[in-house]
């Protein structure tokens, strides 16, 4: 073993907490920095910092945190964990999805404005749900051309989310 150290150094998520190998999968190589997604049962939220179970009972592979709906740039495709930007994913709207009707969220990149859409799992904050819901009725003209123009139906009736959500409207 002349001239390797035999020990390795063990690699770290940014808030110093371990990753071990078998949990790990690397996504991207970047100045001679590995960076690494989790394969674990958890992961800490990029918003609010909160430790957020994967699985649950309606979804096995969940990509948003359930409080602020808030995910992170790992994607270029669905799944395919290739994205190199890692960049915040702010919800900034809600769509219904044209096949089976499922309710989803508007992500935009907060690094460099890709715009994606992730189904709501059970467990989401209904208030927050709700709430990024009021705030895209703000959002202007031209971004919702935007939106749209990428093939997504930003939702802009309030009775049909609560149809979604909850099975009927309120009154």
């Amino acid at each position: 073993m002349k001239g390797k150290n035999k020990y390795s150094k063990r690699k770290k998520f940014d808030d110093e907490s371990p990753i071990s190998r078998h949990d790990s999968k690397k996504i991207s190589k970047t100045n001679r920095k590995v960076l690494l997604q989790s394969r674990a049962s958890a992961f800490r939220c990029v918003h609010c910092r909160q430790d957020i179970i994967v699985e649950s009972d309606s979804t096995k592979h969940r990509n948003h945190c359930p409080n602020c709906l808030y995910s992170r740039h790992v994607d270029n495709k669905p799944g395919d964990r290739k994205s190199n930007c890692l960049g915040s994913m702010k919800p900034i709207g809600i769509a219904l999805k044209i096949h089976g009707g499922d309710v989803a969220i508007i992500h935009e990149c907060q690094e460099c404005d890709v715009i994606t859409m992730n189904r709501i799992a059970v467990e989401d904050d209904n208030e927050a749900i709700m709430t990024v819901f009021r705030d895209s009725l703000k959002i202007p003209e031209n971004e919702i051309f935007r939106i749209e123009e990428m093939g997504i139906n930003i939702l802009q009736n309030q009775k049909m989310l609560e149809k979604a959500l909850f099975g009927k409207g309120t009154e």
